[in-house]
């Protein structure tokens, strides 16, 4: 044995020196690690952040640990394929890695872990695993799945069962269960039934049938053993067949409940209770999703978005892996400097330090992120506990704790699981009218409730779920709420199916009245309601012959043409004023006698009508001043001729419609005598009519009694009557049905507001066993958490065929106001008044000017400015010439009438036929 030993020593020494690189971890301080990671494992990507998430903490801050060691990982990903997986793991040992975190694939782990016990490197586990022993060079962090089979038979043993059916996926997780099914053998009053799910995608897997069958069996507790995946499905398919009420309880295997969101049943009342190795609300975990966040942040990466709800028990476990990875380490190198070594595949080389490592692991204890680590001389994990979770309205909620050290069960701290009370069967009355109570559109033959829908039957679900029992729905034959005999007094009718103990409760668009008050019992309205009137939508109404008009209102139309008439008159002073808008009319001729204004009276209100229709002239200012005005008025042309093309589209392409009555009250004017209208005659709606003393209300019953044909059979029918009379007939019903038709017949309307306020109620009969005090209590929780809205806006406009009306309206267009243009009256406004001044500047520069020249007095030169320009005649103006020293003459102001205008003339020259001096 000696011998052997010796050999043994030597073939390692020999296969070390044959190594094709080898170096020490404890003098570089860097360790390689590798990673397969299966591509189609759900979880990846949280694994993924945990093992990077680890390595991070271990080189950062020593992951708590006392020697700084650095590692090195090395990811790879894998297919479900051993040759792919063969060729990854070859690359890992080239790499000279010291362990590797093998897949979850139960196929691709046998196959790593064959290759890794030949090259002697050790592999670390996650996974489910039921295999009693581990391989030599293997360690598996997950609890093993006989360990959890017992814990999970403990936990049902103390709830009490008697009874109840096992649902399970595949073999393995019969195998997780199999403590389970042994109750049995401890018990033989305890009945167990097998259930298995169909194997398909979770996404297209339907187990409404399965559950189904089961419900009409009788079964109401279940252990459910599937993916966590498939566990939200399972069990909104219960919901959906009326399982998730408070007599079913479900206990669910899965470790990761904690990360599913379960907010559609936690006011269910069903029993919902599951187990997590996992704690997330625990400090360890905040602390360490905390430095993760702080760990990626500091190293450049993105924040990670990641809650303690999100974390998986894979992920936990992964990173609780490498922690124990990295503490074995430290120990090692301790004894025994860690050298890594490049392995090749195709030689017998293996790593030397890979039983001692794996040994070191073994003997490693630390508090993880999924509580106490601590393994068997085996490898596998011991001393682990379970937090046993119910979900209750707030949340999910620790109720208990399993645990186990050695061989030794700590006694289970857990109440009692809900277990189903006697049912109660009741008998509900209805009708059958739209949207309440119909019948289900179906081929095949459905008995039972299972025959009808409406917001009635899913208001009933409610309440029975609340209230723990079951029902029976029945339809009254006379299809009406009911009404007393005027001889013998005994009521019709559902009320007389309350009467006569044909029934318990009344559910339908029963209105709550006095008279119906004194005969049965009506728990608090569930539904709020009024009578008003429907009537055909507004017809459309023929264009006037001055639409065009219609852009604008009557105000705007006077502004602009003030506008235009002051712009205009403006321009033409202030063309006067200016000089440069006097011109010589003869460019031919360069010492013209006289001067011309082309911005007279008439050109410039050519200019701004002109500028107004967009067309333009031939005529246009010189001066500053004047093109000033030009521009603000052609801005402020720009501005109102777009503001009413635009509008004027609208006013073109958008009917206007017009409805001869907007409210009841328009009934009974005069000009609307053609039109009839009708009501329900043996309805809470004809009561209020007939006992009304208000005006007009008395007098439209009046008028409804005289008139033959107005009444109707029922709402349906008098939906059709308003539709085929082509606005020739109203019809008076419930606002709360009223809105059901509208939503369906875009044709119809609703017209003014309600005449009164009532409600609808359940009718409860004094026999019935469930009290209407009870009923109104869980009305008025369904009304505060908004699930009554909820049920209405499916049924009338949600997924039951309602029509989105509004969608197709289209909305009138307003004329603009002096609101919506006022401000282009301002910029013309202020356009204007800097142009009057800068007409002002000139003219007094040129004044200036002038005077200077001519050696007058400037205050003079300005009045005789003043004159000419307000003259207000003549379109030409005599050139001024400065006076020349060879002449010693000025120009002296004389003023004659040839046409009516001023004329300058230099003094010392005569004039034909005038004295000049005149």
């Amino acid at each position: 044995m000696r011998g052997g030993m010796a050999a043994r020593l030597l073939w390692l020494y020999a296969i070390g020196l044959q190594a094709s690189s080898v170096w020490t971890a404890h003098e570089y301080g860097e360790v390689s690690i590798g990673a397969l990671l299966t591509m189609t494992e759900p979880e990846q990507s949280l694994v993924e952040v945990a093992l990077k998430q680890a390595v991070l903490a271990v080189n950062t801050n020593g992951g708590n640990r006392s020697t700084s060691l650095s590692l090195q990982l090395e990811r790879l990903l894998v297919e479900e394929d051993t040759f792919v997986a063969s060729k990854r793991v070859c690359r890992l040992f080239g790499l000279g890695v010291v362990a590797i975190f093998g897949p979850h694939s139960e196929t691709m782990a046998s196959h790593v872990l064959s290759m890794c016990d030949h090259k002697s490197v050790p592999v670390l586990e996650t996974r489910w695993n039921y295999g009693a022993r581990r391989e030599p060079l293997s360690i598996n962090l997950h609890p093993h799945p006989g360990t959890l089979s017992k814990a999970l038979s403990d936990i049902i043993r103390s709830s009490g069962w008697q009874s109840f059916t096992v649902i399970y996926e595949d073999n393995q997780s019969l195998m997780n269960v199999q403590e389970v099914l042994k109750l049995t053998l401890v018990d033989d009053s305890i009945k167990i039934n097998l259930q298995q799910l169909p194997v398909k995608d979770y996404r297209t897997a339907d187990y409404r049938h399965i559950l189904r069958r089961m419900r009409d069996e009788g079964e109401v507790n279940f252990v459910v053993d599937c993916r966590t995946d498939k566990v939200l499905k399972f069990l909104k398919d219960a919901q959906m067949v009326g399982m998730i009420i408070k007599k079913y309880s479900y206990f669910i295997t899965s470790l990761d409940l904690q990360t599913l969101r379960l907010d559609d049943f936690r006011y269910s009342g069903s029993n919902i209770t599951g187990v997590r190795l996992l704690d997330p609300l625990s400090p360890h975990v905040g602390r360490t999703l905390v430095e993760w966040q702080r760990l990626e942040l500091e190293r450049g990466g993105p924040r990670l978005e990641l809650s303690n709800r999100q974390l998986t028990t894979g992920a936990a476990l992964t990173y609780d892996a490498v922690t124990l990875l990295a503490h074995a380490i430290d120990e090692l190198q301790g004894p025994l400097p860690l050298e890594t070594v490049s392995l090749d595949c195709g030689s017998d080389a293996i790593w030397p330090h890979g039983e001692s490592l794996i040994n070191y692991m073994k003997l490693v204890k630390f508090d993880g992120l999924t509580g106490p680590v601590e393994f068997d001389t085996d490898g596998l994990r011991k001393s682990f506990s379970l937090d046993v979770i119910q979900l209750q309205e707030q949340d999910l909620v620790k109720i208990g704790s399993w645990s186990s050290a050695g061989s030794e069960m700590v006694p289970i701290k857990l109440p009692e699981l809900q277990t189903a009370q006697p049912n109660r069967t009741i008998v509900v009355t209805t009708v059958m009218k739209k949207p309440y109570t119909m019948l289900k559109p179906s081929s095949t033959l459905r008995r039972g409730n299972d025959r009808f829908e409406g917001i009635c039957v899913d208001l009933m679900d409610k309440l029975a779920e609340a209230h723990n029992f079951n029902y029976t729905l029945i339809v009254n034959r006379a299809g009406t709420a009911g009404k007393p005999d005027p001889v013998t007094g005994r009521w019709n009718g559902m009320i007389g199916d309350l009467l006569e103990n044909r029934a318990h409760l009344a559910v339908a668009d029963l209105t709550i009245t006095g008279s119906r008050g004194k005969a049965i019992n009506f728990t608090t309205q569930w539904m709020s309601l009024g009578i008003s009137l429907v009537y055909t939508k507004p017809m459309k109404q023929p264009p006037s012959l001055f639409s065009f008009l219609s852009p604008f209102s009557l105000e705007v139309w006077a502004y602009m043409g003030m506008a235009m008439f002051g712009v205009s008159f403006l321009m033409f002073v202030l063309a006067r004023f200016s000089p440069y808008e006097w011109e010589n009319p003869h460019p031919c001729n360069d010492d013209p006698d006289e001067l011309e204004n082309v911005l007279n009276i008439r050109n410039s209100f050519w200019f701004s009508i002109g500028s107004l229709m967009q067309q333009g002239s031939d005529i246009a200012p010189k001066a500053m001043s004047t093109r000033m005005i030009a521009g603000i008025w052609w801005g402020f042309t720009l501005i109102m001729i777009s503001s009413y093309t635009a509008n004027l589209a609208a006013f073109l392409t958008i009917e206007t419609r017009y409805s001869p009555i907007e409210s009841a009250d328009d009934l009974v004017k005069p000009r609307n005598k053609d039109i009839k209208y009708g009501l329900f005659a043996g309805g809470s709606t004809a009561d209020f009519f007939r006992k009304s003393k208000v005006h007009p209300y008395n007098k439209m019953w009046d008028v409804m009694n005289k008139t033959k044909g107005v009444f109707r059979s029922d709402d349906e029918e008098g939906i059709e009557a308003v539709i085929k009379s082509n606005g020739k007939y109203a019809y008076f019903m419930e606002s709360s049905s009223l809105e059901y038709y509208v939503a369906r017949r875009c044709s119809l309307t609703q017209v003014g507001g309600l005449l009164d306020n009532k409600g609808y109620g359940i009718g409860v009969a004094d026999h019935s066993p469930v009290q209407a005090s009870e009923l109104s209590e869980t009305i008025i929780k369904l009304q505060e958490e908004g699930m009554l809205a909820q049920l209405k806006n499916r049924w009338w406009k949600g997924e039951t065929g309602g029509v989105n009306c509004d969608a197709k309206k289209k909305k009138g267009v307003k004329p603009l106001s002096l609101k919506n243009v006022g401000g282009v009256f301002v910029c013309l406004i202020f356009g204007l008044s800097v142009a009057t001044l800068v007409t002002a500047v000139e003219f007094l520069l040129e004044a200036y000017r002038n005077s200077r020249d001519e050696g007058v007095p400037f205050a003079a030169e300005v009045v005789r400015e003043l004159r000419f320009v307000f003259r207000f005649r003549g379109n030409t103006k005599p050139v001024k010439r400065p006076v020349t020293s060879a002449g010693e003459a000025e120009d002296v102001f004389i003023p004659f009438s040839t046409d009516s205008s001023l004329q300058y003339a230099p003094a010392g020259f005569g004039f034909p036929g005038r004295d000049p001096l005149t």
